[in-house]
């Protein structure tokens, strides 16, 4: 009689007051109508595959961590390793799990995964990610499991960026002041780039007003080589309430990453609101999104005043209305409320807004959600959040709701800082 495949356990991977309630309930479904230049590393041979044995018993599933398995892996793991200039990463590796053939196909299907899943469960014990090495499986004429390695992969994280700037991030401004930054980007292992590098393509720096200064280095840049732009931006007149500068870096192969420097010219607090929703309906899923300013100022009492403004968003991704927002809605709000030792509270009045401008579909715009300061949770947001140990105020939870037989999400995601 065969033996019963042992069972594995996978662990699973970490990771007050309302106003604007409207008198009806909110219920979505709106649907209307070349080649790169690498260094010499690359050339280097791939190492020959490695047969690790005595890791499992047949047709069982545990995995038998004796000291000659842990010194195979960590031989086997240690033929190679990061560039020792710090640019590339180890060649990927893949633990490939044997067992012999049997007259069972779904046995050996079965037995096959339940042994990769546990071979990187006690490699990630061990210590190994997922990004140094997989699991596979295979039947095959042996029992045994066999360490293959990989040539260089693909690109598939952005670079990593390092933005400093003078002021530091912030700092309140005010019109004509200049803002320095430095902005460094780099693909390098050592820099925290996990996979192959392509090299920085190019940086660019934003502003609420436009493009500040960008630098391209063509279609076939360095891997290895760090990238920096300076820049100096000048605050206009009449500025807004918060300057946002955003740094942006993409690689050769079109990963981008991105850094953001915001400088309050008022107030005492200030920070920032993101939302999001999805919603599936028959058709497809809609999708809402929302992004906004928010300014507070502090009397000696410690009572607060402030403004919310920013955008809304919508994309409709269904079959029988499909949509695009050309040109977000407009959001803006009056914040009142209070600080009481350590913990703010805030209440939203006088509520405006327009509607996004959509691509038409079936000859029309389709149908808008309404303004997100009427949503069920909206004013949840605002009340009674603790301050963290820098002087902060963070809140980030979400929410389902029936939508009328659809459900939809609510996301929001604030954060509020003190004024340096």
């Amino acid at each position: 009689m065969r033996k019963k495949i042992s069972a594995v356990k996978i662990r699973p991977q970490a990771r007050g007051r309302r106003m604007f309630t409207p008198g009806w309930r909110l219920a979505l479904t709106i649907i209307g109508s070349a080649a790169f230049v690498f260094a010499g590393r690359i050339s280097a041979e791939t190492p020959s595959p490695v047969t690790i044995k005595g890791v499992f018993d047949p047709d069982l599933a545990d995995v038998k961590l004796s000291p000659e398995v842990k010194q195979a892996i960590k031989d086997a793991t240690e033929k190679t390793k990061p560039s020792a200039d710090g640019c590339y990463p180890a060649a990927p590796s893949t633990f490939t799990t044997h067992q012999k053939t049997s007259n069972d196909p779904t046995f050996d299907l079965s037995l096959g995964q339940a042994r990769a899943a546990a071979l990187q469960q006690a490699l990630a014990a061990l210590g190994y990610s997922q990004d140094q090495v997989k699991t596979a499986y295979s039947s095959s004429s042996f029992d045994d499991v066999e360490v293959t390695y990989d040539k260089p992969g693909k690109d598939t994280d952005p670079p990593r960026l390092k933005v400093t700037s003078n002021p530091p991030k912030g700092t309140r401004v005010k019109a004509g002041d200049k803002i320095h930054l430095t902005i460094i980007a780099s693909e390098r292992y050592a820099d925290g780039h996990k996979s192959w590098p392509s090299g920085v393509k190019s940086l660019q720096l934003l502003a609420n007003d436009g493009v500040v200064t960008s630098k391209d280095y063509g279609q076939s840049p360095q891997p290895c080589a760090r990238q920096t732009l300076e820049a100096t931006y000048t605050v206009p007149s009449n500025p807004p309430e918060i300057i946002h500068l955003h740094a942006i870096a993409e690689d050769a192969v079109g990963n981008q990453g991105g850094e953001d420097g915001d400088f309050p010219t008022t107030g005492d607090y200030f920070g920032t609101l993101k939302f999001k929703s999805q919603q599936g309906v028959p058709a497809g899923t809609q999708y809402f999104t929302g992004n906004m300013d928010v300014v507070l100022k502090r009397d000696s009492k410690g009572n607060l005043t402030g403004s919310l403004s920013g955008t809304q968003s919508e994309k409709l991704v269904v079959s029988t209305c499909p949509s695009d927002t050309t040109t977000p809605g407009q959001i803006t709000a009056k914040l009142t409320g209070v600080l009481k030792g350590t913990t703010l509270s805030l209440d939203v009045s006088d509520g405006t807004s327009t509607p996004p401008i959509m691509t038409p579909c079936n000859g029309r715009q389709p149908g808008k959600a309404p303004a997100v300061y009427t949503w069920p949770h909206f004013a949840l947001v605002f009340h009674d959040l603790p301050q963290t140990g820098n002087g902060s105020y963070h809140f980030d939870q979400e929410w389902t709701n029936p939508g009328g037989g659809y459900p939809y999400t609510e996301h929001y995601l604030l954060q509020l800082d003190p004024v340096k």
